[in-house]
């Protein structure tokens, strides 16, 4: 996995170490509470992927 697959420049990601541990660290974290299953989806955005971040606008769509 790369930075180049993200949909936006805002999303989480998951392509090195300090990544992974962070994600350790709250899976971790939410095994102190639950058993859930936790899971990951793999998403990759294309050449057409956004480079901005949303802005919310009052009476306007995302």
């Amino acid at each position: 996995m790369t930075p180049d697959g993200r949909i936006t420049p805002h999303c989480l990601g998951l392509w090195n170490r300090e990544q992974a541990q962070a994600l350790q660290k709250l899976i971790a974290d939410i095994r102190t509470y639950s058993n859930t299953p936790i899971g990951v989806q793999l998403n990759h955005a294309g050449r057409k992927a956004g480079n901005q971040r949303a802005v919310a606008q009052p009476g306007r769509p995302r």
